[in-house]
């Protein structure tokens, strides 16, 4: 089910995987592909036109993963800051009279399914009022979060 939204998707591969020791997360294989390719192909298999990938830590390695995907890299240099400032950095890179709104996605969700990109975005658009859309399971907010073009400024500012 293709998104007949403008959305932009801004994928965050910035972290420094601190949990897993001296492995970078997202550059670990699941069923051959690595986490953040995964998160990469299902926004596009979902029919997001475009996908803003923020790197940071090991960008090199991130980028390398990456190449020939079709991606947009935006490189946050405070990376070991926080998520604020990867976001503002994603953001950054979208042009607001092109877009309806943007997503914003963590780069180790495996299991993100095109199918649920689809849906997610078909509820943002039938909430015209919201500034945000997330998903929710078991009571419990989750990952991706569709955001309206009118929230583009307060996330712009984060750090």
């Amino acid at each position: 089910m293709p998104c007949k939204l403008r959305i932009v998707a801004v994928v965050l591969a910035a972290g420094l995987s601190r949990r897993m020791g001296e492995k970078n997360k997202l550059l670990l294989k699941v069923d051959g592909r690595s986490l953040v390719k995964r998160v990469v192909d299902a926004f596009f298999e979902a029919g997001f036109s475009k996908v803003v990938v923020v790197t940071g830590h090991e960008s090199e390695r991130i980028e390398r993963e990456l190449a020939g995907a079709g991606v947009d890299f935006a490189h946050n240099p405070d990376f070991a800051v926080g998520m604020g400032g990867s976001i503002a950095r994603g953001v950054a890179t979208v042009d607001s009279s092109e877009w309806d709104g943007f997503a914003v996605c963590p780069g180790d969700l495996p299991w993100l399914d095109p199918i649920e990109l689809g849906l997610l975005a078909e509820a943002f658009a039938a909430e015209k009022s919201s500034i945000a859309v997330a998903p929710d399971y078991g009571g419990r907010r989750g990952h991706p979060v569709l955001f309206s073009m009118e929230s583009i400024g307060a996330m712009s500012g984060l750090k």
